[in-house]
This record gives C-alpha cells, structure tokens and sequence, in this order.
C-alpha cells in the first residue's frame, strides 16, 4: 500500500498499539502519523504555557507549564496540547521486522495564532531487525514568531531493536517547538 496514514482518535484512551509477528514496511509515501491526536491542556495550565510531556514546555512570563512526566524506556502516554490545540498521540509497535522509508510521527500541535504549543507525544518501537531511510519524530509544537506564545516540549522516544541495518538513528527526534514573544522556553 502506498500513500497510506495510519493513526488513532483523538485522545479516547484508544492509542495506537500494535504487534506484528512478521515485517511492517512504511514506503517513502506513507507514515504512522498522530501528531495533534494527544491531550488537550492541563487544568490550570495558561494557555499561553506551552504543553508538556517527555520536556517542559515554554513558561509564558511567570505561567509555569506542566511538569514533565512518563517513561523513557517504555513511552506510551499522550503529549499534553495548550491554548485549543493538543499534544502528540500514542504509537506502540511491536514487530520482527521494521522497514522505515516513510515516517512514524507524534508531534504536538503548532500554534498560527497567540497562545502556546502542544508538546510531542509517544513513538515506542521494538523490534528484532530495524532498516530503511526513514524518520521518527515526536517533536513539540511551536508558537507563532512575532505572536504571544510558548512551544511544546518534546516527547518521548523509544527505539529497541537487536539489529539496526543501516536505519540512521539521527533521523530519531523529540526537540521542543519554539516560542513566540513574551515567552521563555
């Protein structure tokens, strides 16, 4: 299948796991994609905050974001959003074989407007062999340049594997968005 994109609802507690005893491979024209599918802002939390989750997001002047949480070796919660936007959903692949040309993204919502980001969901991977060309990403959102607002921290990332084929680890990202004005990330 080609121009495939697998992903889950919008933060129903019905994340994306799935266990393969064979090969899962992702052309270079498809992805496993639930970047947004995450949780909305924290109670309390300023909506100028960014959202966090594997990092803290951006404070908006003296407005703390939410404080990091989830584990690093076994990642499978949601990014928190800010203002109306979410965070980064949930992925959790088991299988023998990964071939990764296209992508796997968990990326928090950006913000086109005033008001913080959401912060990078989940991707954990495990699998016995591990190749291609592709990317995994659970990045934080960023704010709008110029407007009012803080990025989101970056999720969590988790790759296990016995054999790595030449799949470049560097293409692996969980980095915070950037921030607006009026903001400190």
């Amino acid at each position: 299948v080609s121009q495939a994109v697998l992903t889950h609802p919008t933060e129903t507690e019905r994340k994306l796991s799935m266990s393969v005893t064979g090969k899962v491979a992702i052309d270079e024209t498809s992805s496993i994609n639930v970047s947004g599918r995450g949780s909305v802002k924290a109670s309390g939390q300023h909506s100028y905050a960014g959202g966090s989750y594997g990092g803290r997001g951006g404070y908006y002047g003296g407005e703390a974001s939410p404080e990091e949480f989830g584990s690093y070796t076994a990642p499978f919660d949601y990014g928190i959003g800010a203002d109306d936007l979410r965070g980064g959903g949930a992925v959790r692949l088991a299988a023998n074989e990964l071939v990764l040309n296209g992508s796997i993204q968990a990326n928090g919502s950006s913000n086109g407007s005033h008001g913080g980001a959401g912060s990078g969901g989940s991707v954990w991977l495990r699998v016995n062999q591990l190749s291609g060309a592709g990317k995994v990403s659970a990045d934080g959102g960023s704010a709008r340049s110029g407007y009012s607002g803080s990025g989101g921290g970056g999720g969590r990332v988790a790759i296990h594997y016995k054999s790595n084929e030449d799949f470049d680890l560097n293409k692996v990202s969980s980095v915070g968005g950037t921030s607006g004005s009026g903001s400190s990330s």
